[in-house]
């Protein structure tokens, strides 16, 4: 990390890579729970070397962390008559087996396959057979996400293999549930559907995205400056891949490599009160047209919420369409495409803002290209897994 520089006006390269975030495949089931929340009102612990639900209330166990493409392999057992499934791709709000997907679990064997059997991408797509085993036996499944493409894994039994852009139930089903425009990153879900079941031996594996890059947070912040008029590299340390800000108006760490268009994938937390900001195309020597996303405490401020100072909002200008992020101390996944004069920001598996600049006046000379930056005003930000790709095609 340096001191105040002037900008670097490098321009990025955006190439295809062959990182991934964890170094093979990541164990998520443990005694203690770590990395899930639960949601809802029924119960979930470790039983019996797995985790267990009692099957009373409703909700679901979601995953810490958003997930876009992965294989996810897990075994499962579920009491006679019972409905679960795991949800993928899941919103944090919404009907996630329609918003993301739903792989069916039953207990029992259906007379012939359907979109409510075993195995089925629930309401959407049939398995190819019933390869579920007979209640309170044992299953091992294996689904994988990548891009369009989803493909399952019953038992040893393919169910299926599809292209979500090209079935024909995009024909069919309506504008919001076509499977073309399912969720591609959300968070991975146990549900409760009213039955006891047990999950065990869940391995999730995640695939890097073609044209994607992390931008690195070592310890040094070497590919890093701190700028702005009151600029405090004190504000700034990283340590194990992530990256802590602390209150300090006026003191952007922003990154050396500029852009124009992209997309741009993080995940944050906030301490209690926090209030913070993401410039996007930050320009040190342009202070009149200032481009951020709002990150907050929105718990903490619901004053604000859900005004134009809330989590995901354009900061000042536009406010969300609802207030979706998680409490203090809870990852939020973030996701913001930026190309020409559209901004579009999905907060935890949720679109929350999506529009033209250009009905703001006050943008219409915004800087075309410039660095990501990092501001906060009040309490603490943490900051992971920042990545960066091309904005999709239009």
């Amino acid at each position: 990390m340096r001191g105040r520089a002037a900008t670097v006006t490098v321009a990025l390269v955006v190439i295809a890579c062959s990182w991934a975030w964890a170094d093979g495949p990541v164990r998520l089931d443990n005694p203690a729970l770590d990395g899930w929340h639960a949601i809802g009102s029924g119960v979930w612990e470790w039983r019996d070397e797995a985790i267990w639900c009692n099957g009373e209330g409703g909700g679901w166990l979601r995953s810490d962390r958003a997930y876009g493409d992965f294989t996810l392999r897990f075994s499962y057992k579920i009491a006679p008559r019972g409905n679960s499934g795991v949800w993928l791709r899941a919103p944090l709000r919404g009907r996630a087996s329609s918003v993301g997907f739903e792989f069916q679990i039953m207990g029992n064997i259906a007379d012939a396959p359907n979109t409510d059997s075993t195995g089925a991408l629930y309401d959407l797509f049939p398995p190819a057979v019933d390869a579920g085993r007979p209640p309170g036996e044992w299953n091992e499944a294996e689904i994988t996400c990548v891009g369009s493409r989803v493909r399952a894994v019953l038992n040893g039994a393919e169910l299926y293999d599809i292209d979500l852009e090209e079935i024909e139930e995009n024909d069919s089903l309506p504008a919001g549930r076509k499977p073309r425009e399912r969720n591609r990153r959300g968070f991975i879900g146990l549900t409760n559907h009213g039955a006891q079941v047990w999950y065990r031996n869940i391995m999730i594996e995640e695939h890097p995205q073609p044209g994607f890059r992390a931008l690195p947070l070592e310890a040094d912040l070497a590919a890093w400056s701190v700028r702005g008029p009151a600029a405090n590299s004190a504000a700034y340390t990283a340590e194990g891949g992530m990256l802590t800000a602390t209150a300090a108006r006026g003191s952007i760490l922003a990154s050396d490599e500029v852009a124009e268009d992209y997309t741009l994938r993080l995940r944050y937390r906030v301490s209690d009160g926090a209030v913070g900001r993401l410039h996007l195309r930050y320009d040190e020597g342009n202070t009149r047209y200032v481009i951020a996303v709002a990150l907050a405490d929105d718990q903490a401020s619901l004053r604000y919420a859900p005004a134009s100072e809330a989590s995901g909002a354009l900061l000042g200008y536009g406010a969300p369409r609802y207030v979706n992020s998680l409490p203090a101390g809870q990852w939020n996944d973030l996701e913001v495409v930026y190309r020409g004069w559209e901004l579009s920001v999905r907060l935890n598996g949720n679109p929350v803002l999506d529009g033209s600049l250009l009905w703001f006046s006050s943008f219409n000379g915004q800087p075309r290209r410039g660095a990501i930056g990092i501001e906060v005003s009040q309490g603490t930000i943490d900051f992971a897994d920042l990545e960066m790709g091309p904005a999709p095609e239009e």
